[in-house]
């Protein structure tokens, strides 16, 4: 656990940076950041926006609320020379960057790109976690589980790039809407691959996700640093929409999984 007692770190980006490309949408780095405790760890580095620094940072404390595999989130300042048109600035040589500690393995996008879809959708279907990803995108409103942003680790995968949660990078909480559900990104790449009968059985552990959260909403997000970025009013919307979303969770689970229209 970070100091403070709090689920995200803070860190520093230490010199060296190289851009990599995991097969998603954002601009990501490789590098070391050195956090509060001055241990110095290996990072992915994501130079995006402030909503999408505050879907990151928060999606991430819900997940690892819940129990889920996501990598430890960090709340990072970089210098402005080590990031490609920074997209949040912090002071005039300074950014704002969102970076998750790395795990070993690889992205199931690079995994596919070396067609190896036979080996690794098998490998994700008999995942004991599917219905959990599921569940956790209904509930967060994540319009972008891709190829890119699962990881394959040993055997069983990690949950990562969560900017797009809130229904998109330009996310507005006035037009947040509890009962709705947004997208269905998994459908065109893992959904169609499942039968009918699998996806039935992960309606109920999607269901399930909110439920394993060991502390209320509002406390977890509190504890996100996203009120480093955003107003309370904003993070007190957000909280607001996650937490009435609960109910929900049903018919958010089976849409998500393709089996309510």
């Amino acid at each position: 656990m970070p100091a403070n007692n709090r689920p995200v770190a803070l860190g520093r980006v230490l010199d060296r940076t190289e851009r990599i490309d995991l097969g998603t949408v954002s601009d990501i780095y490789s590098g070391d950041v050195q956090l509060e405790d001055n241990q110095i760890a290996a990072a992915f580095i994501k130079n995006v926006s402030g909503p999408e620094i505050v879907s990151e940072l928060i999606a991430g404390v819900l997940g690892l609320g819940c129990g889920l595999p996501i990598p430890q989130p960090v709340l990072g300042i970089a210098r402005n020379e080590q990031i490609r048109d920074p997209k949040l600035p912090y002071d005039a040589d300074h950014c704002l960057v969102f970076c998750s500690l790395q795990v070993p393995g690889a992205s199931v996008a690079q995994l596919l790109d070396e067609r190896a879809k036979d080996a690794v959708l098998p490998l994700i279907r008999q995942w004991s976690g599917l219905g959990d990803m599921y569940g956790f995108d209904a509930w967060t409103a994540n319009m972008d589980r891709n190829v890119g942003n699962l990881l394959l680790s040993g055997d069983g995968f990690w949950l990562i790039d969560h900017a797009y949660s809130f229904t998109g990078p330009n996310w507005q909480t006035d037009e947040l809407d509890p009962a709705r559900a947004y997208g269905r990104s998994h459908e065109r790449w893992l959904t169609v691959e499942l039968p009918f009968d699998e996806r039935g059985k992960l309606v109920e552990p999607a269901r399930l996700v909110p439920s394993r959260l060991k502390a209320s909403v509002s406390d977890v997000v509190q504890r996100s640093r996203a009120d480093a970025i955003v107003d309370a009013s904003e993070l007190a919307k957000l909280e607001g929409f996650l937490s009435a979303r609960v109910p929900y969770m049903g018919d958010l689970s089976a849409k998500i999984l393709g089996l309510l229209a």
